[in-house]
C-alpha cells in the first residue's frame, strides 16, 4: 500500500510573509475593534450615570441608584470586553513574535517594547483599571447616599 508522506517541511519565506502580513492586520483590527467598542460602552455609561444623578431628586433614591447602576453595569460590560480582545490581541502578537524570529526581522518585538519610568514598566491598560475603580467608588458613594 502506498502511505501518504508525512514530511514536516519548514514553510518559505513566501508562507512567513503572507502569515506575517495577515496576523498583523488581524491584530490590527482587534486592537481597533477593541477601543471602538469600550469607547462607546463608556460614552453611553458615563451618559445614563450623568443623565440620572442630574435628574436624581425627581427620579427619586431607588430609581436614581438602580440607574446608575444600569450605567455602571454597561462600563463593566464594556471593561470585559477590553479585557477579552486585549488577551486575544496578545496571543497574536507572542505569534507574531515567533513568525519574527523565523523571518529575522524586528518589528512587533519593537512595537511592544514598554515605556518605563525609572525601573517601572508602565502599561497603558493602568488608567483603564484605575477608572474602573474610581467607577466603583462612584457607585458606592451613589449606593449609600
Amino acid at each position: 500500500m502506498n502511505e501518504p508522506a508525512t514530511t514536516t517541511a519548514t514553510p518559505s519565506k513566501d508562507d512567513l510573509w503572507r502569515e506575517f502580513d495577515h496576523c498583523a492586520r488581524l491584530e490590527r483590527e482587534l486592537v481597533k475593534n477593541r477601543w471602538m467598542f469600550f469607547t462607546a460602552m463608556l460614552t453611553v455609561s458615563f451618559a445614563v450615570c450623568g443623565l440620572v444623578l442630574n435628574q436624581f431628586q425627581a427620579l427619586g433614591p431607588l430609581l436614581g441608584k438602580a440607574g446608575f447602576f444600569l450605567g455602571w453595569l454597561v462600563f463593566i460590560a464594556g471593561y470585559y470586553h477590553y479585557w477579552w480582545f486585549h488577551r486575544k490581541a496578545h496571543d497574536l502578537r507572542d505569534h507574531l513574535c515567533d513568525v519574527e524570529n523565523k523571518l529575522q526581522i524586528l518589528v512587533y518585538r519593537i512595537r511592544t517594547r514598554r515605556p518605563r519610568f525609572l525601573t517601572v514598566r508602565i502599561y497603558y491598560h493602568w488608567v483603564i483599571d484605575i477608572l474602573a475603580l474610581a467607577y466603583i467608588v462612584m457607585l458606592i458613594l451613589v449606593l449609600t447616599r
